[in-house]
C-alpha cells in the first residue's frame, strides 16, 4: 500500500510540474519580446568622455539620470533624450568596444547628457571611465580632467566614429 500511495505521488508531482516546464520558454520569450527594437540610427556619431569622480566643488559627480557614473552607460544630447530616447533606453553598437577601464561592450543605456550639438542626432558619448577622482584644479572644465590624464587622452584617442545604433525600449 506504502508502495502504491508513493508511486502515485511521484505520478502526481511529474504531471503538475510537467505543464508549468511547458510553459516556460513561452515565458522566457515574452520576457526577451519586452524590450524590442524600436530605433534604427546609421552613420551616428559615437565618442567617449570622461571625468573626475568628484566635482570642482568636492561633491560626487553624477550623471544627468541621477546615477554615479559607470561602464555602459552612454551620454546623449539633452533633446534627444527628451523627445524619442528617454533615460534607460537600451543602445547597441555594431561592434564591442573596450573603454578605457578594460570593459569590452556592445549594449550601453542611456543615462547621461552633454553631447556636442553639432554630432547626429542619435549621437552617443560612451562612458569612458573617471580620468581622476578629485577634479583637476577643483575645476568642472573639460569634466573635472586634465589634458594630461591618461583616461581623458584615451577618450580623445577612441575619437569620434561613425557606426550604425539600435535603439531598444
Amino acid at each position: 500500500m506504502k508502495k502504491k500511495i508513493g508511486i502515485f505521488f511521484i505520478v502526481s508531482l511529474i504531471f503538475c510540474l510537467a505543464p508549468l516546464s511547458a510553459y516556460a520558454e513561452d515565458y522566457l520569450l515574452s520576457d526577451q519580446n519586452e524590450t524590442q527594437l524600436y530605433l534604427l540610427k546609421p552613420d551616428q556619431n559615437v565618442t567617449a568622455y570622461t571625468a573626475s569622480k568628484y566635482r570642482g566643488d568636492g561633491k560626487l559627480r553624477y550623471t544627468a539620470s541621477g546615477d554615479l557614473p559607470r561602464k555602459g552607460y552612454v551620454a546623449m544630447k539633452q533633446t534627444t533624450v527628451n523627445t524619442s530616447t528617454p533615460f534607460g533606453t537600451i543602445v547597441t553598437t555594431p561592434q564591442h568596444i573596450t573603454n578605457y577601464e578594460g570593459a569590452t561592450l556592445d549594449t550601453y543605456n542611456v543615462k547621461d547628457t552633454g553631447i556636442d550639438p553639432s554630432l547626429s542626432s542619435h549621437a552617443i558619448d560612451i562612458w569612458w571611465g573617471f580620468c581622476r577622482t578629485d577634479a583637476y584644479n577643483k575645476s568642472d572644465l573639460n569634466l573635472g580632467c586634465s589634458t594630461e590624464d591618461a583616461a581623458y587622452k584615451s577618450a580623445l584617442k577612441w575619437g569620434n566614429q561613425k557606426m550604425t545604433l539600435e535603439f531598444y525600449n
